[in-house]
């Protein structure tokens, strides 16, 4: 094929096949017969083999009937290729489920990760005073400062070393160390503004650190552990660099990696982007209600702490 493409290219010369490129007249048509014929001989082959199990008596009675080809062709031949045309749409769009469930993995089991690391590292940022606190949270903040591109042949010389490249692990880690610094960040933060007192009350109950990390802290923070979740789902699940570098095997390709084959110099296949593109705006849709619920009930919880905190027991607020 290259050699036939050089070949037109010094027969016609380099103006011409550009002319040629660049106008929609002639190169979109070309696309779509191109396509067509790659996709002929599949599906005729399909359509075929379903037809030859149908029996001659029905196209005789039909002939005997009266009924012209179209008819046959509406009424008995296209009902016969039901099930094969369903089968041939979906072996078309199987690729891209295995994209969607790679993604899935992925997002899935980072967040999922990185969400429970940094939450007992935001606690003990907040809460509990050690040797170097500070300074290791400064250290901390400043990785958020590094583009992670600059990242990507130091990694990619670690994974290939302990062989996870081509794993779903390789990008898991990669992604779970990428938002830890902005998941801890955000978390601590937001524990410093629960008010002492509460903590201070469990901790006469006889309450240790798990125990408030578990019952009081965890329970007033749903609305940012929520908020953290969707910043960092979106995060993962819609980048692109890390992904294509570190699953580069079509079975683990993941759905942004995969649309950029739908993207080309001179069509991008709209309707196929946006229709995988989705699930993410139902998440946001979602979730942004879910928010905004849970923030209403953290600051009625805080409101109750407040006023509460000095005469009820453990037992008694730990419950709400």
């Amino acid at each position: 094929m290259q050699l036939r493409i050089a070949a037109a290219v010094r027969e016609f010369g380099e103006d011409v096949i550009e002319v040629w490129l660049g106008n929609m007249t002639f190169a979109l048509p070309t696309i779509m017969i191109v396509i067509i014929w790659r996709e002929f001989g599949f599906g005729t082959m399909l359509f075929l083999a379903r037809l030859m199990t149908v029996s001659e008596e029905i196209f005789d009675a039909a002939k005997i009937d009266g009924t012209n080809w179209f008819q046959r062709m509406w009424y008995i031949v296209i009902p016969q290729l039901g099930t094969v045309i369903e089968f041939y749409t979906f072996i078309s769009l199987i690729t891209m489920i295995i994209w969607f469930r790679n993604s899935t993995i992925v997002t899935l089991l980072s967040v999922s990760v990185s969400t429970i690391i940094s939450a007992f590292a935001a606690y003990s940022f907040a809460r509990i005073p050690f040797a170097g606190k500070e300074r290791i949270f400064n250290f901390i903040i400043s990785l958020m400062v590094i583009p992670p591109i600059v990242m990507i042949i130091p990694l990619f010389v670690i994974i290939t070393r302990i062989k996870l490249v081509n794993t779903y692990w390789s990008a898991i880690i990669i992604y779970t160390g990428l938002i830890l610094p902005f998941s801890v960040y955000l978390l601590r933060n937001f524990f410093i503004t629960i008010p002492e007192s509460i903590i201070d009350s469990a901790r006469i109950d006889g309450c240790n650190d798990l125990g408030i990390f578990l019952r009081i802290i965890l329970p007033l923070s749903k609305s940012a552990m929520i908020t953290l979740i969707i910043v960092n789902s979106l995060w993962v699940w819609n980048e692109l660099l890390i992904a294509m570098i570190f699953l580069q095997k079509a079975e683990l390709r993941t759905l942004m990696a995969g649309l950029i084959r739908f993207q080309g110099r001179f069509q991008i296949n709209q309707p196929v982007i946006i229709s995988m593109e989705l699930p993410i705006f139902i998440e946001l849709k979602v979730t942004h209600t879910n928010n905004y619920v849970f923030a209403k009930t953290k600051l009625s919880k805080l409101q109750f702490f407040k006023r509460y905190s000095r005469i009820q027991s453990l037992k008694d607020y730990a419950i709400i």
